[in-house]
């Protein structure tokens, strides 16, 4: 009978170097891959919650407010709005996207990265977002000129609008632009310049931030806890 030969230690000692430069030349481009993978799922629930608080605004007239990314998954507050009694924010220092009170799951404000999203939103005062009637525009008529009516409670269109006639729309009604002008966050790139500002003299400024913490999860909470890097 011919006798069966095995594997030699070299034999043995040359296939593990092989598998392991394979392994070596897989693992970043597994790694890639998956980053890929979760950049898109984020970008995808960020359009979600999009549509979602635009569904929010169409139905209160107002921004929510942020929920608190310090109370744990399935204990009561989790994923609702802190507003007080005026309808305003506060300082937001640990919000996160309310989504209980947008009506979508915990995953829904979950990035590709397991945290969930960071949420800013104008704090407080009629220049705010989330005072009753903030964002509501029944009255408004997009020819009108005339200044939006600031009340204690937010800023809304001219209620005696005149829609008659263009020179009345222009005299007694207000426009959109108008109830948003000198609203909204200031954005500001890596560089310091704005991207967004409601001083300045055309103003645009941000409804709301939506933040992904990304891979780094630097001031992100987690559905257990905070976690910061």
């Amino acid at each position: 009978m011919r006798k069966q030969q095995g594997f030699t230690l070299v034999e043995l000692a040359i296939v593990t170097v092989i598998i392991g430069l394979l392994m070596t030349m897989l693992i970043p481009v597994a790694s890639g891959q998956l980053e890929q993978q979760r950049r898109k799922e984020t970008i995808n629930k960020i359009a979600v919650i999009d549509q979602a608080i635009v569904a929010f605004v169409m139905t209160n007239r107002r921004l929510p407010c942020p929920a608190d990314g310090t109370v744990p998954s399935g204990t009561l507050g989790a994923g609702i709005e802190v507003r007080d009694g005026n309808g305003d924010c506060g300082t937001q220092a640990n919000g996160v996207l309310p989504w209980i009170s947008l009506g979508l799951s915990e995953a829904d404000a979950t990035d590709g990265y397991y945290s969930r999203f960071t949420y800013r939103v104008p704090p407080d005062g009629v220049t705010g977002l989330t005072r009753n009637g903030a964002l509501d525009a029944a009255n408004c008529d997009p020819a009108g000129g005339a200044a939006a009516t600031i009340t204690a409670n937010a800023r809304s269109c001219n209620s005696a609008c005149d829609r008659s006639s263009a020179a009345n729309r222009a005299a007694t009604c207000t426009s959109p632009i108008n109830i948003l002008s000198g609203r909204g966050l200031r954005v500001i790139d890596e560089g310091g310049n704005s991207v967004n500002d409601p001083s300045a003299a055309s103003p645009t400024g941000a409804a709301y931030v939506l933040i992904s913490p990304m891979a780094e999860g630097g001031g992100g909470y987690t559905s257990e806890s905070p976690r910061v890097s």
